[in-house]
């Protein structure tokens, strides 16, 4: 397959405008706790509204000898979580 051919295929430029986004910490409504550990800490730890989600994904794939997907569920799923509650938001890099 050209490398055309890869650029073309459905999810690719979703992919790399979402890797674009810098996820920012927030103040949740209510009285909500967040309680981390782990993994989830360290990535909790490592937003600080300068850094895109490529970059965290990076450093996710370093610290813990992961391949790129595979570190990408894991920072994704935990953003997820954190921005369902409410203690973070992203942005487009062209957003901020």
């Amino acid at each position: 397959m050209s490398s055309e051919q890869e650029n073309d295929t459905p999810g690719f430029a979703q992919l790399d405008e979402e890797l674009n986004h810098i996820p920012m910490k927030a103040e949740p409504q209510g009285t909500k706790k967040l309680s981390l550990r782990g993994i989830s800490l360290e990535i909790y730890d490592s937003i600080d509204g300068q850094r895109n989600i490529d970059t965290l994904n990076n450093e996710l794939m370093a610290s813990y000898n992961l391949q790129f997907f595979e570190a990408k569920g894991l920072l994704f799923h935990y953003l997820d979580r954190l921005k369902k509650g409410g203690w973070i938001k992203t942005s487009a890099k062209n957003e901020t």
